[in-house]
């Protein structure tokens, strides 16, 4: 009973978390009715667009961003101890059941959305759409990946997450033409979190041709997140080696 109260809990709070991001963007577009020229409804897709590869990541993935706590509390050995990838142990070691709450709701705003748009959903734009999920799923991934690798180095790099959850949880929300250009380079080839929303937003909403950058980008969402899976993992291999006992 206990862990199922803990369960609906954790769903419950990750769904009011999200909707309250949502009734901010709202509250700020009935005001300013756009956004760079982007509608509420538009702004609205590229916030599904995040919540869903966001919930995607947090179902599956969501463990990776405590991995500097186990390094720091010596747990980190017991895992190196076993005949399994290393960093699919702490995948599976748990999981979140707020990625529930947060894919659920961005289904249901992606239904939402399709309707106020009218989109249709094509096989093929089915198909990039789930692509473009499972990119924007391994760039937050490769992100705190990075970060939490890093606690082979410094102990308390787990700190450091702000980071990712700063830059995922803001700029990922809006179009990326209200920032200047200088955040807009940040945000496409630092931190590339406008490829989780942004960018195959759009794709999706033909416009393309908004970009700072060439129109290309707006479908490279699946290539830049296995890319950066590829670094992340490799920066991941290089912490193992690196790695010595906290003893604790």
């Amino acid at each position: 009973m206990e862990y199922r109260l803990d369960f609906i809990l954790r769903v419950v709070m990750a769904l009011v978390w999200n909707l309250t991001s949502l009734i901010f963007i709202w509250a700020v577009l009935a005001r300013f009715r756009s956004m760079a020229g982007w509608s509420l409804e538009e702004v609205f897709f590229i916030y599904t667009l995040r919540l869903l590869a966001h919930g995607c990541y947090c179902l599956l993935f969501h463990n990776v961003q405590v991995i500097s706590r186990y390094v720091r509390w010596g747990d980190f050995d017991r895992v190196l101890l076993r005949p399994l990838n290393p960093l699919l142990q702490l995948v599976i070691w748990e999981y979140d059941p707020a990625g529930i709450g947060d894919l659920g709701l961005g289904l249901v705003c992606l239904a939402v959305a399709s309707r106020l748009l009218e989109i249709h959903w094509t096989l093929p734009a089915l198909a990039f759409l789930v692509l473009v999920m499972a990119g924007g799923c391994l760039i937050e991934l490769s992100l705190f990946l990075i970060i939490n690798t890093l606690a082979f180095w410094i102990t308390e790099a787990g700190r450091l997450t702000w980071i990712v959850i700063t830059f995922s949880d803001n700029f990922a929300l809006y179009p990326l033409n209200i920032y200047n250009a200088l955040l807009q380079f940040v945000l496409t080839f630092l931190v590339p979190v406008g490829f989780m929303s942004y960018y195959p937003a759009t794709a999706f909403l033909n416009r393309t041709g908004d970009t700072l950058f060439t129109p290309f980008f707006a479908y490279l969402t699946p290539l830049v997140g296995l890319a950066l899976f590829a670094f992340a993992y490799s920066f991941w291999r290089m912490g193992i080696n690196r790695y010595q006992s906290t003893g604790s």
